[in-house]
């Protein structure tokens, strides 16, 4: 069977041109009416396991290189960068029982270094962290952090009443 191109029709080809037209018509098998339905259920599921088995089908699992993890963000494959696909969490339920939102845990951290510098900075420093993951919607850091955050506060406020009240006895010598 060969075809024919037309270089006059802009590229397109043509319908085959048979050598002996003979030859062909007895090769062709007729199908019978009443057996239509089949035909068109086979012919179907070739066409779909034709497609299966072409390399555009196969699941990837390569991350592109502008989406890999990195030093400075280790968790950039997790993090999901459309933000309508990220399913928001209530605040509450990331933080320790008493407090309801980040912006509590930030303003807590600011008043512990009031009390004890060394343990509040790191206080805010921790509060920050969990802000900034739950921004990002990487909610196990963000509760991770913020928990964190709220334990050094705690820490913190309980180490500056021990100075304040150690001080003030030391300093009189009533011990």
């Amino acid at each position: 069977m060969t075809t024919c191109i037309d270089i006059n029709n802009s590229g397109t080809e043509n319908q085959p041109l048979h050598e002996n037209q003979e030859q062909t018509t007895q090769d062709v098998q007729e199908a019978p009416v009443d057996t239509d339905v089949e035909h068109v259920a086979m012919s179907l599921l070739e066409h779909h396991e034709n497609e299966s088995k072409g390399p555009s089908n196969m699941k990837s699992f390569n991350i592109e290189p502008a989406y890999q993890n990195t030093i400075e963000n280790p968790y950039k494959e997790t993090t999901v960068t459309l933000p309508h696909l990220v399913k928001k969490m209530p605040e509450e339920q990331l933080l320790p029982r008493p407090w309801r939102t980040f912006n509590q845990v930030v303003c807590l951290s600011y008043i512990s270094i009031l009390f004890c510098m060394c343990i509040g900075v790191f206080a805010n420093r921790y509060a920050w962290r969990a802000k900034l993951q739950n921004g990002k919607g990487l909610y196990g850091l963000a509760q991770k952090w913020s928990r964190r955050a709220v334990y050094a506060s705690y820490t913190a406020f309980v180490v500056g009443l021990i100075i304040i009240i150690i001080v003030p006895l030391t300093a009189t010598n009533t011990i």
